[in-house]
């Protein structure tokens, strides 16, 4: 005898979570399905507070996936200091027009920025030109950072520091990745 979907809630999450693995549906597919779903189903606060807090905690999960291959982060002060600027108000500057990579985290004050986009004493040409496409800083990282079957398992981050001449491929992919 199967299972109501009404009577069993952990049931239902689950089974709804196995139908929607197997149409291996994108994250932008997923958003629209639900979101076609909450118009006729409004979400009660309750519900809402606890979609907020799945999204934050999968938020921060991912954050931490990402981190783990950046490699080391340095604070304003440091790069102010290997970039050899006046002050961190030039960072602040140079963030806000898109020209360093910085990333934010809710539980603490101040940016961090990826040494990995320092070339000598000057940032990579590259960076400016992915923010430029890509200017969510934590979106264009996750772009970086994830491991593609095309490069053999490899990112892009790894791929254009072992190899700076496929970068107009890495730039390519961050076009077909925004649109």
């Amino acid at each position: 005898m199967s299972k109501q979907l009404a009577l069993d809630p952990s049931f239902d999450k689950q089974s709804v979570f196995q139908l929607l693995a197997r149409f291996n549906l994108s994250a932008g597919d997923l958003a629209d399905v639900f979101a076609s779903y909450l118009t006729i189903h409004p979400p009660k606060e309750n519900d809402l507070n606890s979609l907020r807090g799945a999204l934050k905690k999968r938020g921060t999960n991912s954050q931490i996936e990402v981190l783990k291959t950046t490699g080391r982060l340095l604070t304003s002060e440091e790069i102010k200091k290997r970039l050899g600027l006046a002050s961190r108000q030039t960072i602040h500057n140079l963030k806000l027009k898109g020209k360093i990579l910085s990333i934010s985290f809710e539980n603490r004050r101040g940016d961090y920025f990826p040494e990995f986009q320092l070339d000598g004493a000057g940032i990579r040409e590259w960076i400016p030109e992915l923010l430029h496409r890509i200017p969510d800083t934590w979106s264009a990282l996750a772009f970086l950072t994830a491991r593609r079957t095309d490069l053999g398992g490899v990112s892009f981050l790894m791929h254009i520091l072992q190899d700076c001449s496929r970068t107009q491929e890495m730039l390519a992919a961050a076009d077909a990745y925004a649109s």
